[in-house]
């Protein structure tokens, strides 16, 4: 019996290996560090070292899926799910949010350069475990545009108030 898990667990590993791949983007660690705060501003680096891409099959084809440890994805239900950093920040009541990037290194990541000519992993929702009919979403409009559809670099969002 143990050797069956062990088996098993060689297997999967084995397994992800071969349908997962990464895309290195550069060759320090990926981290999200806040370097200077005080009462009113705070500043923070937030580096991405590698994208995780995984080949995920559905009935309608095949997506890639791109992976970011500790990253969500923030994208509408049928559109591209792009890896998102998401944190909580603490602000006084009544102040204004503003961002000012100091410095912005990107690198736009062009997926047929690294052999993928198959869009995107739909973003889908969450579903309950007792559902039987879930239904995949694919916006195929969204799909068909000829441009950059990203979200802003940074966004701020009001969500209430800690008591």
């Amino acid at each position: 019996m143990k050797l069956k898990h062990i088996f098993l667990s060689f297997f999967l590993i084995l397994a992800s290996n071969i349908f997962s791949s990464d895309i290195i983007i550069n060759d320090e660690e990926t981290y999200f560090s806040v370097t200077d705060k005080n009462i009113s501003e705070f500043s923070f680096i937030n580096s991405v070292s590698d994208v995780t891409t995984m080949i995920v099959k559905t009935e309608e084809g095949e997506f890639v899926k791109l992976i970011v440890p500790a990253y969500n994805s923030d994208s509408k239900n049928g559109e591209a799910e792009l890896p998102v950093l998401q944190k909580l920040i603490r602000v006084p009541f009544g102040s204004e949010i503003a961002v000012k990037i100091i410095n912005l290194e990107e690198k736009t990541i062009n997926l047929s350069d690294y052999g993928f000519s198959i869009p995107v992993f739909p973003n889908q929702p969450s579903i309950s475990k007792s559902a039987t009919d879930i239904p995949f979403y694919f916006n195929e409009e969204y799909y068909n545009l000829d441009k950059f559809t990203g979200n802003n670099i940074v966004e701020t969002e009001l969500l209430g108030k800690l008591i």
